[in-house]
């Protein structure tokens, strides 16, 4: 991709043809040498870009945004989060913001493909897909015979986050307002511990009552980041306390 600084977040993507192509044949090089290319540098590439758009083209905002470079998994999720409710419930975004969109929920949804070891047929057609995203977000944004397939994918994409989106919220929030309960429960009875093995404790929970969360299945299951900080948001909120000793004392300064 070009080596232009772009993440400003008020330019197009200015990826074309020959960009992808020589990308491309990079990570081919990378991949036969065993390097997980495409899931370490490719898609972190076009996610950082397509939130740096987001942010600038758009209020929305995560109620709490983890740290970029120490929870990036939790990060990304946030802000993925964002862009569903804005493909859905929002119109009105501009064409750099709808790129951004697209091209965030379009790698996110590539990534887990490849982390699942899904199905290749499908793991191809959504690179293909993500491609003409990036494509359709700068090269070709200005090209009228492109609106009427943009608006294709665009009601191709609302379809599929409309069909998750509900049941799946519904019970995650289930599954939050479970892992806070717990959490109260575990230090009323023992205040030392710490914030790790409670979050760690609340997740096999989940997954033993599964079940109870019919929209979820076990790789849908919140992981242990995302506990930590739903319980840092609930202390937040005043709905639990956490004792003083469950979280370690941050690094003293000038170490």
């Amino acid at each position: 991709m070009t080596t232009q600084k772009i993440n400003d977040g008020t330019a197009q993507f200015f990826d074309d043809p020959s960009d992808i192509a020589a990308h491309a044949e990079n990570a081919l090089r990378n991949i036969e040498a065993g390097q997980p290319y495409i899931t370490d540098v490719t898609l972190k590439y076009w996610e950082n870009e397509a939130i740096a758009r987001f942010a600038a083209q758009t209020s929305f905002r995560p109620t709490f945004e983890p740290d970029k470079l120490k929870e990036r998994e939790l990060w990304l999720a946030k802000w993925a989060n964002e862009a569903r409710h804005a493909s859905v419930y929002h119109s009105g975004l501009n064409p750099v913001a709808r790129a951004a969109v697209r091209v965030l929920l379009g790698a996110c949804e590539l990534n887990n493909a490849i982390l699942d070891k899904g199905d290749p047929q499908k793991i191809a057609a959504l690179s293909m897909l993500l491609v003409c995203e990036v494509l359709m977000g700068g090269y070709m944004l200005e090209v009228d015979a492109m609106h009427e397939a943009k608006g294709a994918l665009d009601k191709a994409m609302k379809n599929r986050v409309r069909k998750t989106i509900g049941k799946q919220h519904d019970d995650l929030t289930k599954a939050r307002n479970g892992c806070i309960s717990q959490a109260r429960i575990m230090w009323v009875d023992n205040p030392t511990l710490r914030i790790g093995q409670v979050a760690e404790e609340c997740r096999e929970r989940l997954l033993l009552n599964i079940e109870k969360l019919p929209s979820m299945n076990a790789r849908d299951v919140p992981d242990i980041p995302t506990i930590k900080s739903w319980l840092k948001e609930a202390a937040a909120e005043n709905r639990i306390t956490i004792p003083d000793g469950a979280q370690k004392p941050g690094r003293p300064k000038g170490k």
